[in-house]
Formats: structure tokens, sequence, C-alpha cells
């Protein structure tokens, strides 16, 4: 993996991801363009990351099963189609179902991060991570600066156009700089399957689907990445649920536009990811999943004793949840990455399904905590969810990779077979 192809796959995954965020900014322009209610017009964001979420499970795991620079491809074929479509349609119910399928072909960042591990040596495996890590988040916030952009200075039809252009002018550069994988195909996947044609296939893909469950049971590290993936993701998703109601009431009282100044902060932690992946191949495992656990509570405690009170200590909460969630993100995405590197991609899927509706949960959960007992509320999931993560990191898998409850049964018995020891001896 070289520096340039690192850096052109963080390009492609901030420009594809980018596509599930434009509408985000736009959502009241839509209900006049559109004569829509408020309610109709959040729809289209709601379709869009449910068609994600389908595309996690369904889409991505295919990296295990078929040549993954022909998918990237396909797959950018497809959404240039889709973005073209989104901009020339003018009827609600088709521009709904579009969002949807957008979302789900949105998953092309998810097929490149396995990849990109795989064409990496160990020893530089979070650098490489932490960089494409960091394209994925610019993505996700310059898509809502563009798109609000764009669509003041020209129309919302233009934001798809553009994307749809910039998508095309990477298609090349996928042809000829992202590596072939000649020995994967279809026919390999289905070649020890007694059935032929259509049938051969879908029940290879029936079989790689159903896989998915499997690794949860069988790869303790993976259920305990995916734990604490949760637990970091709700604490981010609550943290920017919530802040926009601190700031906007007392004693604070913003407008938008300076409430739209914190994002500042979170571009800042954004752009430590390469520092963090560089440093995650330097340190321990242990050392980065407890420094990133303890310090989400500790960011938490102080946002709950100063954040009502200093809008510095808000910015500073919001550097301090990026920075110490990606000090969780990448280790257990560089831990995964390396458990079973034939079925990477399926890997890949459960985690970021999981973090997924980590995200959900705090965002939805967030808000309802913040209903019932305002700033309060926020902070103390918050501190919940950095105290999950660190239980899930201390008393779900060993040093060794094995279930925690295993080696403790393990030592249990060493202990009685000690102390039978013991009596016997001190019987004779």
């Amino acid at each position: 993996m070289t520096f340039a192809l690192n850096l052109f796959l963080a390009f492609v995954a901030s420009v594809t991801v980018a596509n599930l965020y434009y509408v985000q900014p736009l959502l009241a322009y839509f209900e006049s363009t559109f004569s829509i209610s408020t309610t109709q017009a959040g729809t289209i964001n709601t379709l869009l990351q449910s068609g994600y979420a389908v595309g996690l499970i369904l889409i991505s795991p295919l990296g295990d099963m078929v040549n993954r620079k022909r998918l990237i491809v396909s797959l950018t074929v497809f959404l240039i189609i889709l973005s073209l479509a989104l901009g020339f349609i003018s009827f609600f119910p088709l521009f709904q179902a579009l969002n949807f399928l957008m979302g789900v072909l949105t998953v092309i960042p998810q097929i490149v991060i396995p990849f990109a591990s795989e064409l990496t040596p160990p020893n530089r495996r979070g650098a490489v991570l932490g960089m494409l890590t960091s394209g994925f988040l610019v993505g996700i916030l310059a898509a809502r600066i563009v798109a609000g952009a764009i669509t003041e200075a020209l129309n919302y039809r233009w934001v798809y156009y553009l994307a749809a252009i910039v998508q095309t002018l990477l298609l090349p550069f996928m042809y000829f700089f992202v590596p072939d994988e000649p020995h994967k195909s279809v026919a390999s996947a289905t070649g020890h399957s007694k059935r032929t044609g259509v049938a051969a296939v879908v029940e290879a893909y029936a079989r790689l689907l159903g896989s998915m469950v499997g690794l949860l049971k069988s790869q303790p590290v993976l259920l305990q990445a995916c734990f604490m993936g949760f637990c970091q993701s709700s604490s981010f998703a609550n943290f920017w649920a919530t802040s926009t109601f601190l700031l906007a009431g007392p004693p604070y009282n913003y407008s938008t536009s300076v409430i739209g100044l914190l994002a500042l902060a979170g571009i800042v932690g954004i752009l430590t990811a390469p520092f963090i992946g560089r440093l995650a191949d330097k340190v321990s495992i242990s050392t980065m999943e407890s420094l990133g656990s303890i310090g989400l509570m500790a960011t938490w405690l102080m946002l709950k004793l100063a954040g009502e009170r200093s809008f510095a200590a808000v910015c500073v909460g919001a550097f301090c949840i990026d920075v110490f969630g990606q000090f969780i993100n990448i280790v257990n995405r560089k831990r995964i990455l390396t458990l079973v590197p034939s079925a990477n991609a399926r890997i890949n899927a459960v985690f970021m399904f999981l973090v997924f509706m980590g995200m959900t949960a705090g965002s939805s959960v967030g808000t309802t905590t913040w209903t019932l007992a305002q700033w309060s509320g926020p902070c103390f999931l918050g501190l919940a969810c950095g105290a999950g993560a660190l239980a899930a990191f201390l008393f779900i898998v060993d040093e060794e990779g094995e279930w925690r409850y295993k080696a403790a049964k393990r030592w249990w018995k060493g202990c009685e077979k000690d102390r039978l020891i013991k009596q016997e001896s001190i019987s004779a």
C-alpha cells in the first residue's frame, strides 16, 4: 500500500460517503420544493440511513466473494446513475425510493477499508486505517457544507449533478490504480457447490450472509470490538444530537451560524485520525483502548461540570469525544481485520452495522434524556457509554484474545486442583 494509493482510497471513501449526507441541510428546502410537510421531508434522511444499514448487511460482505475492484467500480457507476436521477426527479415518492436505493449502494467505504487493510503490512495498518477514517469523516462533514453552499448559490439539483460529475471523474482512476483480484470471481466462490448457474450463486451468497452470525460467536475479539464500537458511536451521536439544544437555549442562546462553529472543533478532532493510527502501530492495544474509554468518561464528566457555563468547555468536549473515540475505533478496526483474512468484508460489515446501530441509539436516547433532564441527561448517558466501553475491554476478552469467562473458569479449576493437592499432602 503506497501513500498515493492510501490517499486516493481515502478520497474515494470521502466522495462516496457524502451521498448519505447531502440531504441533511436541505430538508427544509425540500419542504417548499416538493410541497411536503416537515415529517415527510424527514423521511428522506431516514430512508437514506435505513438503506445504508441494509447495504452494510447485504452488499458489503460481497467483498469476500467477488473481485473488489470490479465491485467498487460497478457500485460507483450505479451511484452516478442514481445521482443524476435524483437531480432530475420531481415526483416525491420516486425521490424517496431512489434515496433508499442510494443508501443501500453507498457502502463503497466499507469495501475499501478491509481491502486496504489486506494490502498493508501489520506494522503500518494503523496509519493506513487512520487516513481512511479521516477521509470518511471529512466526507460526512464536507457533504453538509457543500450541499448547503451549492443549493444557496444554484439549487438542490446541482448538488446531485456535481456529485455525479465528481464520481464520474473517479472512475478512470479506480480502473487504473485500484489493485485487481483476478483470483476472485463469482465462479471461484461457487466452485464447491453441487448446483450450477443462478442457483449456485444464490447458495454461495446465502452461505456468505449466514456465516456472519457465526463470526460473532466464534471470534470473541469481534464481539468485544462491536460492543465497544456501539458504546463509542453512541457517545459520539449523543453529543452531536444534544449539544445543539444546549447552545440554542439559556445561558447561551446562540444562533444557528454560531452553533455551526462547533463543527470546527470536530474537524480538528477528525484530522488527528492519521496520527492516532500511527500511534496505534507503536502503542499496545490495552493502552489505546483503556485511554480511549477513560478519556470518554473524563470528557463527559468535564461537560457535566462546565458545559452549561463555558462554550470553550463544549468545544474541548467536541474535540475530545472525536479523539478518544478514534482511539477506540481505529484500534478495534486494526484488531478485527487480522482475525480471519478470508472473512474481512463480513467482519467489517458486522462491526460497522453495530457501530451504525450505536449512532442511531445514541441520537434517539440522547434526545430523550435531554427532554427528561436537560444537559445532565446526555452527560450521564455519555458517562455510561464510556463505562460500557471500558467494561467490554476489561471483561469480555483477555490479553490472549480468549473469552474472559473461560480464562476465569480455567483459573478457578487450577485453584481447586491446588487445594485438593494440598489437602492430600496434609492427609498423608
